[in-house]
């Protein structure tokens, strides 16, 4: 897998592709745990447009365009793909936990691991999420 660059209001961060799929299947399992009628329209025709097998997302390695600029319009948008971001965050940080709180049973750890496939999920995808959200708030990672 190649690198793709994640761009959202004139700021860029450079992931590999495995961690941007990370990104976008986690949020996607979230928005479907929380409900699509909690999030903002634009946020739901994002996240259809991520699961439509047409939108060409992974055209080639390299090349992933998650299209935020299109869909975030407003601070409702962002407050709302933020808001999913902070229970991925919670949902990796259980990984290493016995099943509990996090995850209702084994079958819904297993099905989020296969989201978050990493054998560190924590060490890994944690720093990214923050560059994500720093990304989203427009704040540049250090």
């Amino acid at each position: 897998m190649g690198h793709s660059i994640i761009e959202y209001q004139g700021q860029q961060l450079l992931l590999r592709d495995s961690k941007v799929r990370c990104i976008y299947e986690g949020l996607l399992y979230e928005r479907d745990r929380l409900g699509a009628a909690e999030l903002p329209f634009n946020v739901n025709r994002l996240f259809d447009l991520w699961e439509s097998e047409q939108n060409g997302l992974f055209q080639a390695p390299g090349c992933i365009d998650l299209e935020l600029d299109d869909w975030l319009q407003g601070p409702e948008d962002v407050a709302a793909c933020l808001i999913l971001v902070d229970q991925l965050e919670v949902h990796i940080r259980g990984l290493s936990s016995p099943v509990s709180g996090v995850f209702a049973s084994m079958k819904e750890l297993l099905a989020f691991r296969e989201i978050v496939p990493f054998v560190e999920p924590q060490k890994i995808m944690l720093p990214v999420l923050k560059q994500f959200r720093e990304l989203l708030q427009q704040r540049p990672s250090v």
